[in-house]
């Protein structure tokens, strides 16, 4: 398949719902390309065209300890950075910053 076809992020975990090599396994069974870096917490995430915004975030969501886990999220296509985390005022949202 061509690269062009796949929007490429590098995530950085908190708290994930057991190692991250069973987060990189889960996000593969739900369709992303995805590869463990070297930095134990930190995963290169391909998400297919096809996907929707909605459908990638929450399959991220779905991965991360619902009461105090969060992740961090970059785009290398856009340069955008976005957060996501279970405290504060803002539970489960993913904020651009």
């Amino acid at each position: 398949m061509k690269k062009d076809r796949y929007r490429r992020y590098v995530t950085e975990w908190n708290r994930p719902i057991g190692s991250i090599r069973m987060v990189a396994r889960r996000l593969a069974r739900l369709g992303l390309y995805v590869e463990v870096l070297a930095h134990k917490t930190s995963l290169v995430i391909e998400r297919p065209m096809s996907m929707t915004w909605r459908v990638f975030l929450r399959a991220l969501k779905s991965v991360f300890d619902p009461k105090k886990g969060s992740f961090l999220l970059f785009s290398e296509v856009t340069g955008n950075s976005f957060i996501c985390s279970n405290r504060g005022n803002n539970p489960n949202r993913v904020v651009r910053i």
